[in-house]
């Protein structure tokens, strides 16, 4: 979801008690997310922004799973970060005919009209994208693999879930009932199976960010490296003055 700006006093309402505020979406959204943080931060509220190659549904858990981990505010930003570089993320979808990113070739829209019954499986956390018959994604670089893929809640084609589990090697899919999303926005196409698959420990990931090196100053976040991710400062050491009276 995309705050809307117009609607500034409600959201700076709803966010003034929570402390620092990490916005996490899609890069597609660059423009009014980080229009959105700008306008938040010139409200008082410590802001963060974190833009993913992922779709709607992977953003959404992503963001969760960073959301729930027991650490310090300051150490979210990098969370999101860690989660989403192994995150997997596509959709299955019946024809490639209102897709456009990542954009289909001239084969595969003619395969939509001809041969609709195969359908595609769209990988959209590789940097390039990719609409494809079936594929294999990429295993994340920890080597700690996708064993569940999560679906959108909604009505699945017969052998999309199959399809998407053998593209991205998981062994079981999970449908939570809030993870309720509208594939036609993103994918052109109402026939179309969103799916996301993090990665299996979380718990290394954090492990891996590092140790807290100092407090921020402004906001009181931990620090992971120079500046903080909110406030956009480093802290200062101020030397006693020398000389005399």
């Amino acid at each position: 979801m995309v705050p809307d700006t117009k609607d500034l006093r409600g959201w700076v309402e709803r966010l003034r008690d929570t402390g620092p505020v990490v916005i996490v979406g899609e890069q597609r959204h660059e423009r009014p997310l980080l229009s959105a943080a700008a306008a938040l931060s010139d409200a008082g509220l410590s802001v963060a922004t974190r833009l993913l190659p992922h779709g709607p549904a992977a953003v959404v858990l992503v963001a969760r799973e960073a959301a729930y981990a027991p650490v310090d505010a300051g150490v979210v930003p990098a969370l999101v970060d860690a989660i989403a570089a192994e995150t997997w993320s596509g959709a299955w979808t019946a024809s490639v005919v209102g897709l456009t990113s990542p954009a289909p070739s001239l084969g595969q829209h003619v395969a939509s009209w001809f041969r609709p019954r195969h359908g595609f499986v769209v990988t959209l956390s590789e940097a390039s994208g990719r609409a494809v018959a079936s594929a294999r994604a990429t295993r994340p670089r920890t080597g700690q693999g996708w064993p569940v893929l999560t679906v959108a809640h909604g009505q699945a084609p017969d052998g999309a879930r199959a399809d998407l589990l053998r593209a991205v090697g998981a062994s079981e899919t999970v449908a939570p009932d809030w993870l309720v999303l509208d594939p036609v926005e993103r994918f052109g196409t109402p026939r179309a199976l969103e799916a996301a698959a993090l990665p299996a420990n979380s718990a290394a990931l954090l492990s891996a960010l590092g140790p807290v090196t100092g407090e921020c100053t402004v906001c009181g976040s931990s620090l992971l490296e120079k500046f903080c991710p909110y406030c956009r400062v480093a802290p200062v050491l101020m030397s006693s003055p020398g000389g005399t009276l």
